[in-house]
C-alpha cells in the first residue's frame, strides 16, 4: 500500500510540475482549481460534488499562499521517505460513509450492491 501511495504522490507532483511548465504565470491556487475542474469532468457523480453552484469550497477560495501550504502539508514525507499523512487502510470498510450520509440526509440505506459498485 505504501508503495502505491508513493507512486500516486509522485505522479501528482509530476502533474503539478507539468501544469506550471504549461502555465508559468499561475500559482498553486490555480492548480487546485484546475484539479477540481479535472475531477468534476472525470465522472458524472463527481461533477456534482465540484459544482461551484453547490459546493461552498468555491465561496471561500484559498489564497495562493494557503494553497501552497495545503499542498505541502498533504505531500509531506518523513525522514524514511514515507508520506506523513497517510489514511489508507486495506481493511477499512467505507460503509461508514454511507451510514453517515444516511443519518444526515437520507431516510433509508442504499443496497449493498451499490456500495460494491461505488467502491470500485
Amino acid at each position: 500500500m505504501a508503495l502505491r501511495l508513493r507512486r500516486s504522490l509522485t505522479e501528482a507532483q509530476e502533474r503539478h510540475e507539468d501544469f506550471f511548465r504549461q502555465n508559468p504565470s499561475l500559482n498553486d491556487r490555480h492548480w487546485l482549481l484546475a484539479s477540481f475542474d479535472a475531477l468534476a469532468k472525470s465522472h458524472r457523480t463527481v461533477e456534482g460534488l465540484f459544482d461551484p453552484a453547490h459546493n461552498p469550497l468555491f465561496e471561500v477560495l484559498a489564497s495562493y499562499e494557503a494553497a501552497t501550504a495545503l499542498l505541502a502539508f498533504w505531500r509531506e514525507r518523513g525522514a524514511d521517505g514515507e508520506v506523513v499523512h497517510d489514511f489508507t487502510d486495506p481493511d477499512l470498510d467505507t460503509r461508514f460513509l454511507g451510514d453517515l450520509y444516511q443519518d444526515q440526509f437520507c431516510c433509508c440505506p442504499g443496497p449493498i450492491w451499490a456500495d460494491h459498485l461505488l467502491s470500485r
